[in-house]
This record gives C-alpha cells, structure tokens and sequence, in this order.
C-alpha cells in the first residue's frame, strides 16, 4: 500500500506541470521590474541570471569556477553560456518543489534556450511563456540615462538625484558604467539579432506575449496581467 501510494503522488507530480516565464527585451525595457511583479502575484520565485552571478561572486567559494566568474565579472567581460547555464541549473534544483519560475534576463541567446528546453524537461515544467517587452530606442537611452542599480541587491532604479540608498535593501546605489548612451547604443545593436532568434525559437517551442514597454510601469503592468489572466488587486 504504501509503495502503491508513494507511485501515486510521483505520477501525480509528473503530470501537473509547473509555470515558467521568460521575461525579456532590450536593456533599460522595465523587464526586472515587471518580471517581479509576475512572480510576487503568482507566488513564484523570481530568478535574475545577472543576480545569480552576482551571488557566485559573493558566495565565498574559492573553487576553480568560483574563481574564474569573479575574474571575468571584475574585468567586465561576458560570462560564457556554461557559467549562466549551470548557474541557472543549480537554482533550479534548488526550486524543484516550487509551483513555478519567473525568469529575468535569461535565457540571453539561442544557445541557453536550448539548454533550457532541456531543463523544462528536466524540471516538469509547461511549456515557456516568452513576454517581450518592446520599448523604442531612444526611450531606452533616456530611461537608463536615469538608471541606477543596488551594488547589493541588484534592484534597478530610476532614482532622484539626491537618492543614494536603496529602498529594498539599504545598499548603495551606483550608476552601471554600461548605462553610458554611446554604450547604450552599442548593447541595443548587439542584443537585437539574439532577441530576434529568441523569439522565432519561443514562438516554435512555447507562447509568445508581446508587450508595449512604452507606457509607465503601471500602464505596462496592466497590459501583462490582462493579457496573463491574472488578477491585479
């Protein structure tokens, strides 16, 4: 009886499957802030492939891996696909009881979307949702001319000038050297063709939600959860 049952509840398991959401567009789209917003009114857990690398730097670990991360991040050079997917393995399994995933800023390329159609498989989830939040360009330059971001949390922030501590955690804020407008420029044109990929991949292997990123947070939050079905109370 009890073998019987344990089988039960681990088909049961295997057939609901959990949510996962890919939230995504260019750099400065609002896709942290809204990717939140997701995941505080389904009860999912939000995970930031920028902030999981944030967390292997400060983890303290004097491995090989944990090394090398920390070098690249410190010189400002991309990490490889390997250190994204593998960290973003790790939290998985770590998650792997949790409802569901809302994920910011990942997967970034073709290459982890592969890796991740893997881990859909791996991890019981449904099919991807891939939210697009599509901002005009020269409103991009603008919102991250004002952007600053928590050196301890990663929260982004379009802050005061006289604002230099963050509301969510206390630490400070810091404007990103890549927030620079020629930078700016540079980041759009390189993000746009991987973007692109993305988008016929997801449209292939998942749901496509388009979003008009011009609009305020709020405007923007709107248009999510209607087109989501989720209820904004």
């Amino acid at each position: 009886m009890g073998d019987r049952y344990c089988l039960l509840i681990l088909i049961e398991k295997r057939m609901i499957k959990r949510k996962i959401f890919l939230v995504s567009g260019l750099p400065g789209s609002g896709k942290g802030t809204q990717a939140i917003k997701i995941a505080e009114a389904l009860s999912l857990n939000h995970i930031s492939s920028g902030q999981l690398i944030r967390n292997a730097i400060n983890s303290g670990l004097k491995d090989d891996f944990h090394l090398e991360v920390k070098k690249r991040y410190d010189k400002g050079i991309i990490q490889p696909d390997s250190v994204a997917n593998r960290l973003v393995d790790k939290k998985l399994e770590e998650l792997n009881n949790s409802p569901g995933v809302v994920f910011d800023s990942y997967p970034l390329n073709l290459g982890q979307a592969m890796f991740l159609k893997e881990l859909i498989k791996k991890y019981n989830f449904d099919k991807p949702i891939f939210i697009f939040i599509k901002v005009d360009k020269n409103q991009i330059i603008s919102r991250l001319s004002k952007r600053k971001v928590c050196s301890n949390c990663g929260a982004p922030v379009i802050s005061k000038k006289d604002e230099n501590k963050c509301k969510k955690c206390g630490g400070n804020l810091i404007t990103r050297s890549d927030d620079q407008p020629m930078v700016v420029k540079t980041r759009i044109e390189n993000y746009l063709p991987n973007l692109e990929r993305l988008i016929e991949f997801f449209t292939k292997n998942g749901q496509i939600i388009n979003i008009d990123g011009n609009k305020t947070i709020e405007e923007v939050s709107k248009e999510l959860f209607q087109k989501l079905a989720i209820k904004n109370d």
